[in-house]
């Protein structure tokens, strides 16, 4: 839970590119691509029911800790563009997740991904929407929440090998 004082810093801090946060998604890209037909299968085989339980982590994400963000962002509301791309970035997360829980990239750089995707949806709805305030790292948190699910079903397919394998 972000606290009062983290939640004001994240508010007024200026807009920063960390070097070291380009490498690192330059390194998600390579090995996105080397494992395209792997990372497009993981997602294929992503139920209905488990993406619009990405959707509602990502929204309870943003209810619960950044209220000013979850009411900016009104799914419905949204103009097309921004609603397609959205999407794009629940399975981007979810599927860096997948990338994370394979060994294929770091916490770092997972993070580092996530607060891309933020800051691009945040400036999408800036945009848009006339007076929107909203920030790069609300909608950050969000896509946390997403990429752990990729992450978690990554270490609930392993274990179910291994089972398997077992028995």
């Amino acid at each position: 839970m972000f606290g009062f004082a983290r939640k004001w810093f994240a508010y007024h801090a200026k807009e920063y590119v960390d070097p070291l946060a380009v490498r690192h998604l330059k390194e998600i890209g390579d090995v996105w691509n080397q494992h395209s037909a792997e990372l497009e299968d993981f997602w294929r085989l992503t139920s209905p029911d488990e993406c619009a339980s990405l959707m509602v982590a990502f929204l309870d994400e943003l209810r619960r800790e950044w209220p000013r963000e979850f009411s900016e962002l009104n799914p419905e509301g949204l103009p097309d563009a921004i609603s397609e791309g959205f999407r794009g970035s629940i399975k981007r997360a979810y599927t860096v997740g997948c990338m994370m829980g394979k060994g294929w990239v770091s916490k770092e750089h997972l993070s580092d991904f996530n607060i891309y995707l933020g800051d691009e949806l945040a400036r999408d709805i800036r945009s848009v929407l006339k007076g929107a305030k909203s920030k790069g790292i609300a909608f950050a948190s969000g896509f946390t929440a997403v990429a752990v699910r990729g992450h978690l079903k990554v270490l609930q397919l392993k274990l179910g090998e291994e089972s398997s394998s077992q028995g």
